[in-house]
């Protein structure tokens, strides 16, 4: 029943993802992640809090916005066009090391969460190259962003991931994350 009102509901949450209080930025979050499901056209709303992301000076807002974003793939990332899912997928494994605690667990999240809408191919891609790429000499704030997306793409896409033949290649990297002095 609220398909008719979509437009301006999701216009009122974009904006008010924006807000100075936070709770607001939340609920707002919260409120999109349900609305997508009912969405036909869903590329417009993720192409907007994609561009949240990348232009949000305040770090506030841009760890809301990845919130936001994680809300709206995890059910309903198989709406997403294939450009768009790899514009996407690129701006999130560039900031997997972010300097921001509270923004390298968003992304890492909308990371893991994309996990469940990837390819096979994009997916093996991506656990080879970023989430299974377990390196005891790289920055350990790119390890933590690493060790927390193959957290959530292990709760999101758990068939996809911890199956054959990257079982023990998961296992080795959990066990080399748990060894880790400073990866939590």
């Amino acid at each position: 029943m609220l398909k008719q009102f979509l437009p301006q509901l999701q216009t009122t949450f974009l904006k008010a993802l924006n807000d100075s209080n936070r709770q607001v930025r939340i609920k707002a979050a919260n409120a999109l992640s349900h609305l997508i499901v009912i969405h036909t056209k869903a590329d417009p709303l993720f192409m907007e809090l994609h561009t949240g992301v990348r232009a949000a000076d305040d770090p506030a807002i841009r760890e809301t916005m990845l919130q936001a974003l994680r809300g709206v793939i995890s059910p309903a990332g198989d709406k997403m066009t294939e450009s768009l899912r790899k514009s996407v997928y690129v701006t999130l494994t560039s900031m997997l090391g972010y300097s921001e605690d509270a923004t390298r667990a968003a992304v890492a999240g909308c990371l893991g969460a994309l996990c469940r809408w990837l390819s096979p191919e994009q997916l093996n891609a991506t656990l080879s190259d970023h989430l299974l790429a377990d390196d005891v000499t790289l920055d350990w704030t790119l390890r933590h962003g690493r060790s927390s997306a193959l957290s959530v793409a292990l709760k999101e896409a758990g068939k996809q991931v911890y199956a054959d033949p990257n079982k023990e290649k998961v296992c080795r990297v959990l066990l080399a994350y748990l060894m880790a002095d400073r990866v939590s």
